[in-house]
């Protein structure tokens, strides 16, 4: 995707040069008519009148379009609809910004000229706002064409959006909250992209090179990549039998980000990373399989987040761990009542293959404390009970530390990424136990609470350290586009990581 130009600029006049002015306004008529004083006067007049006859009211997801007179080249005014400012929100100002962007690239127009500092939300400042604007302009545009023929229709895309904010002062403090939003939106795009990818293009080969070419870039990431032989050799069990029934290698890929400023703080982002989920012998209905290139979205998530951390230059140290293969029926695969030895030694019954996420999860996480994090999230698509409980657009989090959850619920807010805690229920523990075994992959039929008990299973291989785990089964992937969520992959987690980090 062409990329599109944000600048910082104080003029707000009808002399700047671009195709059309927005204008966020609030559900008040005094404010409406007040953000018409920089028109000419006869334009203004105009506005007020089609205003009038249009009924627009700032109501919220509301737009008013309307052509300027008195412009040299018939330039435009979009008026987007906040609603009331008691309400207002970052995901409002996002879903806004998506607004105007797709309101002006329905009539060809390239450049903007954006007043989105008005009215911000409760305890927020322009700083904190305007990553919002930036995200909800960038992300509406992205489409995952590369496998499509060119559309002599297609839309352009924005090439330059001015955004204003009237204290000249501040106006290098904008400058740095647009280069955040861009962070956030270029590293949730490499997740869509790696995401909408088909199986047989982004292969857990392919993820281990994303993740060495991003270490390449920068001097402040590092790249070490267990193959399956060094994965055999150190006892990586659970992620070697996920990868039996496919030709594809696996592979545990660590990547390293170390701030210029020594630390001693410590941070594991850990993502599940199967390319493509056939349930192996417990293998799924051809239609549960049609979306299953986006097992790796955990993975993808990490890969997003890690292209951005040496631009957004978080304080602490972070590790990001891709454990990655396939999961296939063949005759070498892992079959129902098989007994595999995870890195952290425990034992696992395999009662279903299509329990996979969590095995190779397993051994992910016990290798991430061996180093003594002070703390570890990891990210999944892990139980289609999650998209039961919660829906499509909501992920669940669960984990140890009730701190560790608030900092991650507080960033996901800031990001619009919705999370719900569900209780990490001991008394079904119990029914996660093995005759045989440590550990059954899958708990008794009957048990229900289906994401509870995924999340249980993992517990049994992070001991110590605060942990949190997301299960972004139901918001990874999205079925129709949605404001600035693209049909497709999402990239959901990478907004909400980058936050974290800055805060941790």
């Amino acid at each position: 995707m062409d990329k599109t130009i944000f600048k910082a600029s104080a003029q707000w006049d009808k002399d700047i040069s671009v195709e059309a002015f927005v204008v966020f306004v609030i559900e008040d008529q005094a404010e409406i008519e007040k953000q018409t004083t920089f028109l000419a006067e006869t334009d203004k007049e105009s506005v007020l009148k089609s205003i009038k006859a249009d009924g627009f009211k700032g109501k919220k997801n509301s737009i008013f379009v309307h052509a300027l007179s008195q412009s040299e080249s018939a330039r435009k005014l979009i008026f987007v609809g906040l609603g009331e400012k008691v309400k207002l929100t970052d995901e409002v100002l996002r879903f806004a910004a998506a607004q105007a962007t797709k309101t002006a690239q329905s009539s060809n127009i390239v450049s903007l000229a954006l007043l989105a500092t008005e009215y911000l939300p409760k305890r927020k400042k322009v700083g904190d706002s305007i990553p919002d604007v930036v995200e909800g302009v960038l992300l509406s545009q992205y489409k995952f064409k590369k496998y499509k023929s060119p559309d002599p229709d297609e839309k352009k895309v924005i090439a330059e959006v001015v955004l204003i904010h009237k204290d000249k002062k501040a106006l290098q403090a904008v400058k740095k909250s647009i280069e955040k939003g861009e962070q956030y939106a270029y590293g949730a795009m490499l997740a869509r992209d790696l995401v909408n990818e088909p199986g047989d293009e982004v292969t857990p080969t392919v993820l281990k090179e994303k993740a060495e070419e991003i270490a390449k870039a920068s001097p402040l990431i590092t790249c070490k990549v267990l193959d399956k032989t060094e994965l055999k050799k150190k006892g990586f069990g659970s992620i070697l039998a996920v990868a039996r029934g496919s030709e594809q290698p696996p592979y545990l890929v660590h990547l390293t980000y170390k701030p210029r400023q020594a630390t001693k703080k410590k941070v594991f982002l850990i993502g599940k990373g199967i390319t493509f989920d056939s349930g192996g012998i417990s293998l799924k209905p051809s239609d549960g399989m049609e979306t299953m290139k986006m097992d790796m979205a955990g993975a993808a998530t990490v890969l997003g987040v890690f292209s951005q951390i040496a631009q957004s230059l978080p304080r602490v140290e972070v590790h990001g761990l891709v454990a990655t293969c396939e999961n296939l029926p063949s005759g070498t695969a892992i079959k129902p009542g098989d007994v595999v030895t995870a890195f952290n030694k425990k034992t696992i019954e395999v009662l279903n293959t299509d329990a996979e996420g969590r095995m190779v999860l397993a051994d992910a996480l016990s290798y991430a404390e061996t180093f003594k994090p002070d703390s570890i999230v990891d990210l999944a698509t892990l139980t289609g009970a999650c998209i039961v409980a919660l829906g499509n657009d909501v992920a669940a989090i669960l984990g140890t530390d009730q701190q560790l959850i608030k900092s991650v619920e507080k960033a996901s807010q800031d990001a619009g990424e919705r999370m719900w805690q569900l209780p990490l229920e001991e008394e079904y523990a119990e029914a996660m136990k093995s005759d045989i075994a440590d550990v059954k992959n899958i708990s008794t039929p009957g048990t229900g609470a289906g994401t509870i008990t995924g999340a249980l299973f993992l517990k049994n291989f992070v001991q110590e350290t605060p942990w949190a785990h997301l299960d972004i089964a139901g918001p990874a992937w999205s079925s129709k586009e949605k404001g600035y969520i693209s049909k497709g992959g999402t990239g959901f987690g990478v907004r909400t990581l980058l936050r974290f980090l800055q805060d941790v």
